[in-house]
């Protein structure tokens, strides 16, 4: 009788050992995956706001860009005039500098680090928001995209014009351009005081050629539509960066 007592006392006890063994386990698990969350949760709040210094500066570098090329744009229309005769007095120091920015090209290439850095350690799923992830990606095909069409494209158009722009003006004076002042004013005093007796300038000549309207206005064409592609990365690139603003707030 006292071993049958004995032995469900012993049973009962195996029993809830059992019991607070399996609890003692699940506990352990659910802490383990708990912490594994955490830790996923804290890695995509740093990824997060490492992203979000990336995008803000990409953010200023697109905006630059996207003026630069409006500049452009704009010193383009004032060459266009020149040789249309629609100016009542041209600023020869001013038409000169327009037509060799004219033969430059600006495009915008996307630096963000911490992008490349998730996706080259196959670690983009890191972030939660599958829309943020599709806006990266989308971003970045559409340099891919513009790299491979668009820059080639104007690239060679803008060589084109050079080719042209060169047969009237030595090439070196693009250099003489480079190093003048940034400020307009103090840049045509620079170029209108500057000895450049030893470049070959044909203003005239390059005026009285009609190949040069053409290719003047096929650089405004390009530049007309640079001024497009910089506005839509700007919008892409401060829709993402709300995106990011966003999720940190949530996660924090």
């Amino acid at each position: 009788m006292i071993r049958k007592q004995n032995f469900k006392l012993n049973w009962k006890y195996a029993i809830g050992e059992m019991v607070l063994i399996f609890l003692g386990i699940s506990l352990a698990i659910a802490f383990q995956n708990w912490n594994e969350d955490r830790k996923r949760e804290l890695s995509e709040i740093v990824f997060l706001e490492e992203l979000l210094e990336d995008l803000k500066r990409d953010s200023a570098t697109v905006d630059r860009y996207a003026m630069l090329a409006k500049w452009k744009y704009e010193d383009g229309k004032y060459v266009e005039q020149f040789l249309k005769n629609e100016l009542q007095e041209a600023d020869y120091s001013l038409v000169l500098n327009n037509l060799f920015w004219n033969g430059r090209n600006v495009q915008y290439r996307p630096y963000i680090p911490t992008y490349d850095e998730l996706i080259s350690t196959g670690n983009l799923s890191t972030l939660q928001n599958a829309e943020l992830r599709s806006k990266l990606r989308g971003l970045f095909n559409r340099y891919q995209k513009n790299e491979t069409f668009f820059i080639e494209e104007f690239q060679q158009r803008k060589l084109n014009y050079n080719n042209h722009l060169f047969k009237y003006f030595s090439a070196e004076l693009m250099s003489v351009i480079v190093e003048a002042p940034a400020d307009d004013k103090e840049r045509r005093k620079v170029l209108e005081l500057a000895d450049l007796s030893d470049y070959r300038m044909e203003f005239e000549a390059f005026k009285n050629d009609p190949e040069s309207l053409q290719q003047v206005q096929i650089c405004l064409g390009v530049d007309r539509e640079n001024i497009q592609n910089q506005r839509y990365n700007l919008d892409l690139v401060s829709d993402i960066l709300s995106i990011v603003r966003d999720e940190i707030k949530v996660k924090k």
